[in-house]
């Protein structure tokens, strides 16, 4: 049976194997007399139950006594114990267990970890630092940074790379995490409705909910479109990209600044939870995005060496081998690659081979074609997708800034395309 990684961010907590992310959910935790929701639903109540609501359990993770109305809710432990149980339950897993967990977790928070797992009966074989694991496919000989946005914080982790690639520091920075940003996104935001149509979208807990729900889908349309209509309760502005895009800069100049002092003329390395952000990884010296699927590949093919490192008792891993990666990109048609390239792409129950490249288009009844015109908007050539032009594509319900390989599972999104194009693998016999 094959390994499940689980990548500890708590933007949202994520469950993959080797080609697809299983389930993914947000480290919110709604905590009442009568029971405990996590995950999603808990968010998108946070503006309604704000005293009851607990966001920072992931990053705080401890046995300090909190009060609550509900008995079963000790510490925060509990509630790390609770949001594992339900990812576990979601992805019905009975096989291996590997974790991808930040840097920024100290050693007493990595053994409570340990022991929630043993009680939820988890096989857990590894534990491996989340920055190693999502760049040990990158092959440049020298000192780089990886960037990660948590939920309350972001991460640069200082990564040596030679024929290892080992961690040499984690440095967090306080308060730039997605939830900040939200929040001071959220403050802008109201300002301006205030300014422009006197409406406060804070006025009630509704319509404060509603906006915060909304403020990631203004964020995506920020890519591409050059002025973006806000609505709240029925109430309309309208903001120009620009003033969207240097909100964001602005807030994150605390980490552009960290890293620019820590850079010493490596690569910048970033993770996809930046892609939604605009303006802040073109700040970035040659920064180079890595892909959704990135760490929970690397995790798997590193798994024989994980497993060894922690036959004997699981250990935190810091470094790994850098001539995995190299040695598998050499083989393009081992069994895992296979397994992961698509063959076809699923659009309103018809499947279209991608054996030539393929043009998506922005058309309603005709997206996908062999020959490119005038709307078309990307094309699909040996399994990477590259962009023609600013266009508001969507890879799992994220935007795509940069070229990107393309597998089995993924969805796209079109701008004007009612359903969503599925990459599939066709099998030729059973």
């Amino acid at each position: 049976m094959s390994a499940t990684v689980i990548e500890l961010n708590d933007i949202g907590i994520r469950a993959s194997d080797q080609v697809r992310c299983l389930h993914e959910s947000p480290g919110f935790a709604l905590v009442q007399a009568d029971g405990v929701v996590v995950g999603e639903f808990a968010r998108n109540q946070a503006r309604l139950n704000p005293l009851n609501t607990h966001y920072q359990y992931w990053q705080n993770l401890n046995t300090e006594p909190l009060h609550t109305d509900n008995p079963q809710v000790r510490h925060f432990g509990d509630l790390a114990y609770m949001h594992l149980q339900e990812l576990s339950l979601q992805i019905k897993n009975k096989g291996d267990l590997v974790l991808a967990v930040p840097g920024s977790f100290s050693r007493d928070q990595l053994a409570l970890l340990l022991g929630i797992c043993q009680s939820l009966s988890l096989n857990v074989k590894a534990m491996v630092d989340s920055a190693v694991a999502a760049a040990s496919a990158h092959h440049t000989p020298g000192h780089h940074l990886l960037i990660d946005l948590q939920l309350n914080q972001a991460l640069v982790t200082e990564l040596h790379i030679d024929h290892n690639i080992e961690r040499r520091k984690t440095h967090i920075v306080p308060e730039q995490g997605w939830q900040s940003l939200l929040d001071h996104l959220a403050k802008y935001v109201s300002g301006e409705f205030i300014r422009q149509v006197r409406f406060d979208p804070k006025h009630t807990a509704a319509a404060e909910q509603l906006l915060y729900n909304q403020l990631p889908q203004w964020l995506r349309q920020a890519h591409s479109q050059k002025a973006i209509q806000l609505e709240v309760e029925n109430q309309r502005i309208q903001l120009p990209k620009e003033d969207i895009n240097n909100c964001v800069s602005q807030f994150f100049q605390p980490l552009l600044n960290n890293v620019q002092q820590l850079s010493q003329g490596g690569q910048t390395l970033y993770t996809d939870r930046w892609q939604p952000l605009p303006g802040v990884t073109q700040q970035l010296p040659q920064a180079q995005a890595l892909a959704t699927q990135d760490l929970a590949k690397n995790c798997l093919k590193h798994l024989p060496q994980l497993r060894e490192q922690s036959k004997d008792n699981i250990s935190f891993t810091t470094s790994l081998s850098s001539q995995v990666g190299s040695t598998s990109q050499q083989q393009p048609t081992s069994a895992a690659n296979i397994a992961s390239q698509p063959s076809h792409i699923l659009w309103a129950d018809h499947a279209y081979p991608l054996a030539d490249t393929c043009y998506l288009r922005d058309h309603s009844t005709a997206p996908i074609g062999k020959q490119a015109n005038g709307t078309s908007i990307a094309h699909i050539e040996k399994g990477r997708l590259s962009l023609q032009g600013e266009t508001a594509i969507l890879l799992n319900d994220r935007p795509v800034t940069a070229p990107v390989t393309l597998t089995v599972g993924d969805e796209l999104t079109l701008p004007n395309v009612s359903q969503t194009l599925r990459l599939i693998s066709v099998k030729e016999q059973l």
